[in-house]
Order: C-alpha cells, then structure tokens, then sequence
C-alpha cells in the first residue's frame, strides 16, 4: 500500500512538473492526486504501526477497506497518475471473509502499481468476479521494458502478493498472457470452498 502510494506520488510529481507552464489545471488535479494519495499513505502508515503495537489484548486494529467501492477509488487514482484503467466487477461480493477482499483488493493494487511503473501507458483492464466460492482476480497491462525513470521498487511486491495469496489458500498466475500483455491472475477462495 505505501509502495502504491509513493509510486502514485512521484508519477503525479513528474507530471505536474511537465504541465506547470502549460497546463495549470492538469497541475491542480495532480497536487490533489498527491495530496490524496499522501494522506492515504500516512492513513496506511498509522495502521501498520497499530499492528506492530498491538498489546495482544484482542482489541482489533482498524481494518483496511476493500470491495467494489473501495476498487473503484483505487482505480481513479491510478488513472489520475496517467494510466488508462478498464474495471469490471461481477457478481455479489461477499462480507464474511473481509480478509479475501483485502487480498483481492491487494492484487489489484500491486498489479496495477507495476502497469505504472513498467507499462507504456496503454490502458490496464481490471476484471473482479465475486463467485460463491470466493473471488477471481485478473489484472493485464501492456508490457513495459523497463522501470519509467526516477522510480525506485523494492523488488518484493510481486514476492509479498505471492505470499499473500498463498496464506489465503489460493493461486496466483504471473506472466505474459496469449495476447502479449502481462497478466497477474488471483484465485481467492473462501474458507474451505473451492473458488
């Protein structure tokens, strides 16, 4: 999440410094874009400390968000840091396992991350199906050369998901699809279901 967010503010940045003298609005919209993004981070921040503070006495800690809306969201920011984004999303999401939502929302957020940081700019397509047994995530984007300049990764985004994935009982496919795009795909099941 704060990888996402800082990606999403140095896009936003170099943006905003190409349009300064000829797009004033464009500049307007890309400081609203850090600023959002910048307290989203400080937000997510705040949480992860909260874990690591956790005196054990079963007080649960603020939960991250997800579902439909909360996609919905992330995707307008990405598209606000430049990057084209088609999201579909079917079938009736499910508030039993909000930590499968977490997950699915997680996926789409580092895939996308990765579009911004590697991809051409072409447009990412997002498809969410929420099945009775749990949620099927597919993200593809076109396949960039190399990281856009000025960006700096960990390198452990797409280690972290594949973790992620795997504690949920799930799957996770990373590749080049039939079409030539870049594909991260996600099988979430829920608790003891096949997806």
């Amino acid at each position: 999440m704060v990888a996402h967010a800082v990606t999403v503010i140095v896009v936003q940045a170099r943006g905003g410094r190409r349009w300064i003298d000829s797009d004033p609005e464009e500049v307007r919209r890309a400081l609203d874009a850090i600023e959002a993004t910048g307290t989203e981070a400080i937000n997510e921040l705040r949480r992860m400390l909260a874990l690591l503070d956790d005196p054990g006495d079963g007080a649960a800690p603020e939960t991250v968000r997800s579902g439909p809306a909360e996609l919905g969201a992330l995707v307008e920011r990405v598209r606000a840091a430049g990057l084209p984004v088609e999201l579909e999303v079917t079938g009736q999401p499910s508030l039993r396992v909000a930590s499968i939502d977490v997950s699915a929302y997680r996926v789409v957020q580092e895939a996308l991350t990765n579009a911004l940081r590697h991809g051409d700019k072409s447009p990412a397509r997002v498809v969410v199906h929420y099945l009775p047994g749990g949620i099927d995530v597919r993200v593809d984007s076109a396949v960039g050369s190399a990281s856009a300049p000025g960006t700096v990764g960990t390198g452990r985004g797409l280690a972290g998901l594949r973790e992620r994935v795997r504690l949920t009982g799930g799957s996770l496919d990373i590749g080049v699809d039939d079409a030539g795009r870049f594909a991260i795909h996600a099988v979430l099941p829920f608790e003891g279901q096949p997806a």
